[in-house]
């Protein structure tokens, strides 16, 4: 698992898992394994399902879609749009406009 991806991954299972446990607690267990994930050079979600604390409260159904690349935009989109329109406001045509 790389590093930057590590981030991503590891705020989607923090926040999934912090309702069950509480974030703090939460922060400490996933950062732990994706920190094994990355020394071990090894991908996440079996180290995730082999937990036996976020196993109990996660299943491999639940982490699956949380480490689904996906679903790791976030609100690049609101962004993307919002830069669209500030380049649209200055009198400049939309770049992907024909």
């Amino acid at each position: 698992m790389s590093r930057g991806l590590g981030d991503v991954y590891k705020r989607q299972v923090t926040q999934a898992l912090a309702s069950f446990i509480g974030k703090a607690d939460a922060h400490h267990v996933v950062e732990n394994i994706c920190h094994r994930a990355i020394a071990l050079d090894c991908p996440l979600l079996p180290l995730l399902e082999n937990d036996p604390l976020v196993s109990q409260h996660l299943s491999s159904a639940q982490l699956t879609p949380l480490l689904d690349p996906a679903n790791a935009i976030g609100s690049s989109e609101h962004f993307v749009r919002q830069v669209l329109a500030r380049y649209q406001e200055q009198g400049n045509e939309h770049p992907l406009s024909s």
